[in-house]
């Protein structure tokens, strides 16, 4: 994964890091996989709450599916490597997947 902070362009940083935190548990709970439409440059919001959202890119002409444990995985190394630990943890970032999909940790209206 390639992360980038403060990425990308036009987002603003979460509001809530507990809210976001949740966020990644209630991934790393689902057993099954979480569906990405077909791309480029479309996005599913696959979890919000309290203005904290993790959002599912894809960039490929057919949609994917990944794991929705993993992208609570990555959505936790942009909070590791991106977290503004002296403002209350607020987080922005993107990782990208060598497969032409990636995963946005920004605010969201939830």
């Amino acid at each position: 994964m390639d992360i980038h902070c403060g990425w990308p362009p036009g987002y603003i940083p979460t509001p809530d890091f507990l809210a976001l935190v949740a966020g990644i548990d209630y991934l790393r709970g689902i057993s099954g996989n979480c569906r990405a439409p077909p791309g480029p440059r479309v996005c599913s919001r696959v979890s919000c709450s309290w203005g904290s959202a993790i959002y599912y890119c894809n960039d490929n002409a057919g949609e994917v599916w990944v794991p929705c444990r993993s992208l609570g995985d990555i959505a936790a190394s942009i909070v590791t490597q991106c977290a503004d630990q002296f403002n209350n943890g607020r987080t922005l970032g993107q990782a990208f997947n060598v497969q032409n999909w990636n995963v946005i940790v920004a605010a969201g209206e939830c």
